[in-house]
């Protein structure tokens, strides 16, 4: 029951975190740490069977009357983006621990617990995702992303800015899975199947699946941020840095890529499905890269540094979104210092210094475009 395990321990390990509250603090990023690394282990432990071509299913029955159960599928596409998630999550939460620490060594902010517990879930719900072969499966973790991301994303409930991004993204990428369950449903109906595997190795053809396929990309290009369904995620980089980079920049976006890695070996030469994924990530690569020279934060940019690797995965008929961490500078240090930052809070009686020097002599305001 390794990939039962590899769900439900850090699942568990986010309760015993939320449920405590603010008395958790950095030792919830120490021990998410630690579990996402003993998740790791146990993936390498396994490595050179699966690497061989074993491919492990694991199917525990949940509703047998209507056929749903939660089925599982360890190949080695999964192993290898079952490693990308825990690795990065354990790094994410040990670097983590030394963000959110403060000048004494003591949690920086109150609510460090309840983000330590939310980031955990959602590496839970990524790494159900990413081992998924049911299609109920693959739906439940799909839509447990988009409730994580939300709440992590709106983590500073009292800022406006942070709730209308997490509705934002929310609305989207829930929009795209109820597209992407009729996707599904389209296709078990039409294949008598309700695992990716069977699908995969006897795929149905006619019209409904052809349409079944466009709903299955709309869902993927949401989650994925693809045009025209990206313009939710440079908002989401609300969320603290560390949060942005595991959901946004490592983990959340790439679950459409999954999905379409999946399906691609039996759907890609069928109708819409090459020229959609390319069209979608050919237009998301060129937008993002327009963008990327008029922003002055280059977190605002849905696209960056992976840009290569987007370009890659359009040429071959799959796209992977990115976008990077927010960087930590101010957003103009000339402007702040000719006092014309529109960004500065403070006393309009103070003088206004750089946000970068460091010293606000006699303000006592700062630069709010400081990331």
């Amino acid at each position: 029951m390794l990939m039962l395990a590899l769900v439900l321990v850090p699942v568990v390990v986010a309760v015993a975190l939320l449920v405590p509250g603010r008395r958790v603090g950095l030792w919830g990023f120490r021990l998410g740490a630690c579990t996402l690394a003993a998740a790791l282990v146990a993936l390498l432990a396994v490595a050179p069977s699966v690497l061989d071509g074993d491919v492990r299913s694991e199917t525990i029955e949940w509703v047998p009357a209507l056929g749903l159960d939660f089925a599982f599928r360890l190949d080695g596409f999964g192993w290898f983006m079952a490693v990308v998630v825990s690795a990065i999550g354990a790094l994410v939460f040990a670097y983590s621990a030394v963000y959110f620490r403060d000048h004494h060594g003591h949690a920086s902010r109150p609510d460090v617990g309840r983000i330590a517990g939310l980031l955990l879930a959602f590496a839970a719900a990524m790494l159900g995702l990413v081992l998924a072969d049911g299609f109920f499966t693959l739906f439940c973790f799909w839509e447990l992303t988009s409730v994580t991301s939300f709440l992590l994303i709106g983590i500073d409930d009292r800022s406006a800015k942070a709730r209308s991004a997490a509705q934002r993204a929310l609305l989207v990428t829930a929009l795209g899975g109820l597209a992407l369950l009729a996707g599904l449903v389209l296709l078990g109906l039409q294949s008598g199947v309700t695992t990716i595997s069977a699908l995969v190795a006897d795929p149905p053809g006619g019209t409904v699946t052809t349409v079944a396929l466009v709903l299955v990309l709309t869902g993927a290009f949401a989650k994925s941020a693809q045009f025209p369904l990206h313009f939710w995620l440079p908002g989401a980089m609300a969320a603290p840095t560390p949060v942005s980079a595991y959901l946004h920049s490592a983990t959340m976006v790439k679950a459409g890529i999954v999905l379409i890695a999946r399906l691609a070996p039996a759907f890609a030469p069928v109708g819409p499905w090459r020229p959609l994924v390319i069209a979608a990530g050919g237009l998301s690569l060129l937008l993002g890269g327009w963008r990327a020279l008029r922003e002055t934060p280059s977190w605002r940019s849905p696209t960056g540094r992976s840009a290569n690797w987007a370009c890659w995965c359009c040429c071959s008929g799959s796209a992977i979104p990115s976008s990077p961490s927010r960087v930590r500078r101010c957003c103009s240090p000339t402007r702040c210092s000719r006092r014309r930052c529109s960004s500065w809070s403070g006393s309009s009686t103070t003088q206004r210094t750089p946000a970068t020097s460091g010293a606000s002599r006699g303000s006592v305001g700062s630069c709010r475009a400081w990331r």
